[in-house]
């Protein structure tokens, strides 16, 4: 694990820490899928769709607040594709970010939900020719927006699917997640 990407995980965990001491009904979330290459990276490498995972905790504003805040950390990797010249190419997408969520019908057993979050996203593009492999890695500013439905399965455990596009000035995917989450 390089440097930057160390001080990225332990700055988000001392965030997440600090913050569930302010909280006392925070929800942690954990949940993987699929992504789906877009713009240069999909046009220009031709990389193939790939997976991506996610572990968050949220925080709501009030007692009965149907929005909430958080922390969400996230990785995913694409596919390799074949290119003219180069044997493989690959790209990974880390992100650290502060989340806003709004659940509709939050009393009820289904509920949609929708979300925005930006932060800091690490990206790294490496291709292979012949026995060299060049990589390019870059970090800067990070987004994520999406849409899903929750289904409670207890009053404290729920499961989840959403839809969400996620970027950062190099790679940016369209990806379907699902996963559990559970009240603390």
């Amino acid at each position: 694990m390089t440097r930057r990407t160390s001080w990225i995980v332990g700055m988000a965990m001392v965030l997440t820490l600090g913050l569930s001491t302010a909280a006392s009904a925070q929800s942690v979330y954990v949940g993987g899928g699929l992504n789906v290459p877009t713009g240069d990276l999909k046009d220009v490498a031709d990389v193939g769709s790939g997976w991506m995972g996610v572990l968050g905790v949220l925080f709501p504003f009030g007692e009965d607040s149907p929005a909430s805040f958080g922390v969400e950390g996230g990785y995913g990797k694409t596919g390799k594709s074949k290119l003219s010249g180069a044997e493989d190419v690959n790209a990974s997408l880390y992100t650290v970010l502060g989340m806003l969520e709004f659940s509709f019908l939050p009393d009820g057993t289904v509920h949609p939900f929708v979300y925005g979050g930006a932060g800091i996203a690490g990206s790294s593009l490496s291709e292979e020719v012949s026995a060299l492999e060049l990589e390019k890695t870059k970090s800067g500013f990070g987004y994520a927006f999406g849409a899903g439905l929750g289904f409670d399965l207890s009053e404290s455990v729920g499961i989840w699917v959403d839809g969400r596009y996620v970027g950062s000035s190099d790679v940016k995917f369209w990806a379907i997640l699902a996963g559990f989450g559970f009240d603390l």
